[in-house]
Order: C-alpha cells, then sequence, then structure tokens
C-alpha cells in the first residue's frame, strides 16, 4: 500500500505527527522532496523532536526510512540532525536509513549564495522570506546540471566525476565573485569536503529505487512523507513566493524513486486554523486584526520548526483549502490542534473572499491575492479543555459542529482530529453506527460470499467508505480473521484479503487488531463468539465498529 501524506495549506500543517501516527503501522517512511527548509515536528514518550530531513518514521525502530531522488540533502546538516536523536537514544544506522544516489546535495555555496541574494532584495524591499538554507540554489544548479548527486561520492576517484567537480567550481567562483565579490573557493579544499562526506555517508546511499520497488512489488506498507504545502507548490503555489520543489502528492513516487508505482491514498493534512512562514499573500492574518492573531499565536506554539520565526496566523480559510484539497487530490483528510481554539468564546472561519466589492469565486494563485478580503462567518466555541478526549463522541457538541462545519465547507470528510500535541491525542471521525438502518447491518453478515459473487447491491451500504469485515472464527477461538478486508463500497474496487492473524503467535487482541484496521478502513463490522467484545473494540478502535453477532447478539 502507498500513502503519500501532503500539506494542504502553506505548510506547518501537523504533516509530522500525522506521519508518526501512521509510522506505527507502516514498513517504510520516505521523503520525496524538499531539503531542510522546514520541519515536522513530533511529540513522543521521549520528548519534542524537530525534524528537518529525516522522515518522521526514524522515531519507529522497525520502519525503515528513505530520503529519496528528488530532495536536496545538506549533508552536514544531516549529520547534526542524526548526531542530536541519537543522543536522545534513537538508533540511526544504513539498516533504517537509505539515501537515494540520486538526490541532490546540497554544496556548501548554496547557503552562503542563498543568505547573499536574501540580503541584496532585502535592501530593496523585495525578499522572498528565504530560509536561507540554500535550497533554490541547489534545485537551479540540479537543473543547471552544475550539482553533485549522492551517488557521485562513490567515485570520487574517477576522472569524469573530478572534471564535473573542476567544471562547476569554476562556474560558481564566476557567480560568488563576479556578482556578490566572494573569494574564491578552492578546488583541493572542495574535494577534501566531498571526501568527508563521502567516508561518513557511503554506507547509506544506495539505489533507493530498486529497494522501494520491491518493498512495494511484495506488498509492504509505504508512507510517502511532504513537506510544505499544496500553497508552496513550485508550479501550482502562490508563485513566487514558493518552495523549489513539487510538494504536491501526485509527485510523490516520482521524488521517492517509484515513478512507475500509482497511490493508494492521499491523507491531506489541514489544521483547524491557518498558519504561513514566509513572505507572500495570505488573506487570513487580515481577517481579525493583529491582536486577535497573536493570541492564537501565543495558544498554538507557532513559530517555525527549521527557522524559529514566528508564524503569520488567521482563522481557518475555506477558500484556500478547497484549492489545497483540489490539487493534493486527497481521500482522506487529518485536521490538527483543534484544542488549540478550546479557548475561544467564537471563532472565526473564513467563507469566502470579495475582491472591490465582488465575491471572488474561487481561489486562484496568479490573482491579486495581497487584495483580497476575507468573509468571516462566526461559530461558537465550546470553551473547555478537549486535551482528554479520546473519542468522538466525548468532543463537545460545539467542537463537532465547528469540525462538521468545515467537512460542509469543504465537501470532503475529515477522518482524524488531533485533540492534543502527543502520539495518542487523534480521534477518529466517521460516519456513526447508527447511521445505518437495522436491515443494512443485518445485511453487512457474511459479505465475504456474496459480495465476491455480486457487489452490486450493497454498493449503497457505505457510499464509497472501505468496510473491514472482522470475523472470530468459532471453531478456532485463538485466530481472528479476516473474511473480507477493506471493501470499497460504491462500485469502484473489491478487494478481499485472506491474511490470517494469531492471537496466541502474535499476542494480538480483538482490540488490537480494531485499533490496527482502523488505520485503513472507514467502517467495521464485527462477528465473535463473546458477548460484549465488538462493543469493547469499538473503544480501542478510530473508526464505528459494527456489531454483525457475539454472544448475546446473533
Amino acid at each position: 500500500m502507498l500513502t503519500a501524506v501532503t500539506g494542504i495549506n502553506w505548510g506547518d500543517e501537523g504533516k509530522g505527527r500525522v506521519i508518526d501516527l501512521l509510522a506505527e503501522h507502516a514498513d517504510i517512511v520516505a521523503r520525496y522532496q524538499g531539503g531542510n527548509n522546514a520541519g515536522h515536528t513530533v511529540v513522543t514518550e521521549q520528548g519534542k523532536f524537530i525534524l528537518n530531513l529525516l522522515p518522521s518514521g526514524i522515531l519507529h525502530p522497525e520502519v525503515t526510512c528513505v530520503l529519496g531522488a528528488g530532495m536536496v540533502i545538506d549533508l552536514d546538516h544531516l549529520a547534526g540532525e542524526m548526531d542530536a536523536i541519537e543522543a536522545r537514544g534513537i538508533t540511526v544506522g544504513p539498516e533504517n536509513l537509505k539515501l537515494s544516489d540520486k538526490a541532490t546535495i546540497s554544496m556548501p555555496w548554496h547557503k552562503v549564495q542563498d543568505g547573499l541574494e536574501e540580503d541584496r532584495l532585502a535592501k530593496k524591499g523585495s525578499a522572498f522570506g528565504s530560509t536561507r538554507r540554500g535550497i533554490a540554489y541547489a534545485y537551479s544548479d540540479k537543473y543547471r546540471k552544475k550539482t553533485l548527486r549522492l551517488g557521485d561520492l562513490l567515485h570520487l576517484d574517477e576522472k569524469r566525476v573530478q572534471d564535473r567537480l573542476h567544471m562547476i567550481l569554476e562556474s560558481k567562483n564566476l557567480e560568488l565573485a563576479g556578482c556578490y565579490h566572494q573569494e574564491p573557493m578552492s578546488y583541493d579544499a572542495l574535494l577534501e569536503w566531498c571526501r568527508e562526506q563521502a567516508g561518513q555517508f557511503a554506507p547509506y546511499i544506495c539505489d533507493v529505487g530498486a529497494f522501494l520497488q520491491q518493498a512495494h512489488d511484495s506488498g509492504k506498507r509505504i508512507v510517502l512523507e511532504a513537506q510544505l504545502g499544496a500553497m508552496r507548490d513550485i508550479d501550482y503555489g502562490i508563485f513566487p513566493f514558493t518552495s523549489s520543489s513539487n510538494t504536491l502528492a501526485a509527485y510523490a513516487p516520482l521524488g521517492a524513486g517509484i515513478p512507475n508505482c500509482k497511490l493508494d491514498h492521499v491523507v491531506g493534512v489541514l489544521k483547524a486554523y491557518s498558519t504561513c512562514v514566509g513572505a507572500g499573500p495570505f488573506a487570513a492574518e487580515n481577517a481579525m486584526g493583529e491582536v486577535w492573531n497573536e493570541q492564537l499565536r501565543k495558544a498554538g506554539g507557532e513559530y517555525g520548526a527549521a527557522t524559529g520565526r514566528p508564524r503569520r496566523v488567521g482563522p481557518f480559510d475555506c477558500v484556500a483549502s478547497r484549492y489545497g484539497l483540489a490539487m493534493q487530490g486527497a481521500d482522506k483528510i487529518a485536521l490538527t490542534k483543534l484544542d488549540v481554539l478550546s479557548s475561544l468564546k467564537e471563532i472565526p472561519v473564513i467563507t469566502g473572499y470579495k475582491l472591490d466589492g465582488v465575491e471572488v469565486p474561487a481561489f486562484d494563485p496568479l490573482s491579486d491575492l495581497d487584495r483580497v478580503e476575507p468573509v468571516v462567518t462566526m461559530l461558537p466555541g465550546w470553551e473547555q479543555d478537549i486535551s482528554g478526549c479520546t473519542s468522538w463522541d466525548e468532543l463537545p457538541e460545539a467542537a463537532k459542529n465547528y469540525v462538521q462545519f468545515l467537512e460542509k465547507q469543504l465537501d470532503h470528510e475529515i477522518q482524524f482530529v488531533s485533540t492534543g500535541a502527543e502520539r495518542e491525542k487523534f480521534v477518529r471521525h466517521f460516519i456513526e453506527p447508527n447511521s445505518f438502518s437495522r436491515n443494512e447491518q443485518l445485511a453487512l453478515l457474511d459479505l465475504a460470499d456474496r459480495m465476491e459473487a455480486n457487489p452490486a447491491p450493497y454498493a449503497h451500504l457505505c457510499d464509497g467508505r472501505i468496510l473491514a469485515t472482522l470475523f472470530y472464527e468459532p471453531s478456532t477461538r485463538t485466530r481472528l480473521s479476516f473474511e473480507s478486508a477493506m471493501l470499497r463500497l460504491g462500485g469502484k474496487t473489491l478487494g478481499f484479503a485472506g491474511a490470517q492473524l494469531s492471537s496466541a503467535s502474535k499476542g494480538e487482541t480483538v482490540e488490537d487488531t480494531a485499533r490496527v484496521v482502523s488505520n485503513y478502513a472507514d467502517v467495521i463490522a464485527m462477528r465473535h463468539p463473546k458477548e460484549g467484545a465488538p462493543l469493547r473494540a469499538s473503544r480501542y478502535s478510530r473508526i464505528p465498529v459494527i456489531n454483525a453477532g457475539d454472544g448475546g447478539h446473533q
């Protein structure tokens, strides 16, 4: 299964913690674009981790992490990041971290050039708000074919690589000396730097594409991790105030190293309000005024994970989010930081734009976004702590109404809702089991046999949702059987998995299985000979569990 996790807005949506959640049941987590110009923040029992280059899956010992071909990698920064998390007890080695031989190296001069150019532009009031980490210049040199790839570090003694180093250095010295009056760099120093990087990273560099292809073909669960959000995509974002890479899910297999593979799912991540780091149009910050913005910024701790810069903030922007969802093609949505809004008596939501008094029909990155006036709808707040809520039902009614209002505005279900920074502070929101009629619930029994022959009559039951039927085999009380797993109804796809999980050998319980399956399905129908087992499983599942028969209800 190939799942991309992407940002819907300007970045900083909370992708890291969503990826961390999915990594619990993933085999591989791969970054596919960008560099160390943004960060993902994950809070575990070991504390708070800010990761700029390493995938969020690195915090899970059973997960293999990959830096893909579409990335630009600052090796000095990567070394420091690895040292920092190893000092906190996280193991990093060639067994659980693989670097694509096709990834571009962010060379030492890229940061220098980035800073010099940003300073020059700042004097004219036209700076881009760069992180000054050399990302744009690394990508620029990639497309000019004037930089190295990681695989070149394995061949530094070959004449072809040394000739390219001479060509690259000559060109870069002309730029830096001629445009910025910098001292020229020496070839010997450059070659020595490359040898030092090769000495440290050679064991990690490999053909990541072949590794991912084999994993994909063997049915491994792969999560592709995006950096930033749709608004920062180089082609479809708010150009020129974008990143220098493609942040969209469509690029994920390509940037990871498996361009021939298709995504199974796209999880789009939204924050319960709007945030933005860097320059460029951001209508949300004009909706409520700076006093309100500063209160929200402090409540959410909104400072950049990579730069520490205060983030620009504002209410949730439905107009921009609809555009971002369309660009990412997300089939699932995670909404983060709902708890940050808990102190507000009223919560503003941007439901439209006006330009010169005329309603703007849709978000257009080529329009005059600096001049649009946000149209705000006020919703009642819940004014109570929700960090202890572990299920949808436990949320205050006003909090549920807020999420459902966003769903209507976006015309999309929101499947995950976070109620705190910690790993476990997520609730799953789907259609409730009682939304099914009694007859429909009964029709779910024995689906495996009936649907394989004729799925059409059952298409209305879940209307495109993914159904997992878990039937405990009465004759083998130590075994849970997936009679049919993850059926996508609505006439789209139909799949069966015959895998069997042994409770005795794997130590798994009904609750464990429901918890795992709820990461991949929308609704569970469970049959179990022990009375109350489906109800017990529902307390651990992130999605509704329908009782398809237990010891007290046959």
